[in-house]
């Protein structure tokens, strides 16, 4: 592990990073208890029981509504640690990339409808060289 950690380099991230797994636990646990909530009411059978189906669907909907209204600001434009100026030098440096990559993208789905196009231009060459030569046969067999 050594040999490979020195192979990869320094970790290339703030020293107050956190992983998803850390910074969201929050969200991962309640997901995680929905389901399991949900699997163990299924195999109560509580789609037969509509009093625990109302109280089970009021339950996840609170836990969805509170999830998504902590969660809102990392995914919208709103205030927030994720749009920080590492992001928005990020996203101008992928913004950077896409549009300096646009031509060779374009020119990589054009070159399948170039290859018709070519060979027509080469059957135009062909031609071309096909009416010189016979001229030019016609020609010497006169001269002869």
């Amino acid at each position: 592990m050594k040999m490979l950690f020195e192979a990869v380099g320094p970790e290339q991230v703030s020293p107050h990073y956190e992983s998803l797994s850390r910074s969201r636990r929050g969200v991962i646990f309640f997901c995680l208890y929905l389901e399991i909530i949900g699997a163990i009411s299924a195999l109560g059978g509580y789609k037969y029981n509509d009093q625990l189906e109302a109280m089970m669907f009021n339950h996840q909907f609170l836990i969805s509504l509170f999830c998504c209204s902590t969660e809102t600001r990392h995914f919208a434009w709103s205030p927030g640690p994720k749009f920080t100026i590492f992001y928005n030098t990020y996203i101008k440096y992928e913004f950077a990339q896409l549009a300096n990559q646009w031509a060779d993208v374009v020119e990589q789905k054009n070159r399948k409808h170039l290859i018709p196009t070519k060979e027509q231009m080469e059957y135009m060459r062909i031609n071309q060289e096909y009416e010189f030569v016979k001229k030019r046969a016609l020609v010497n067999y006169l001269g002869n």
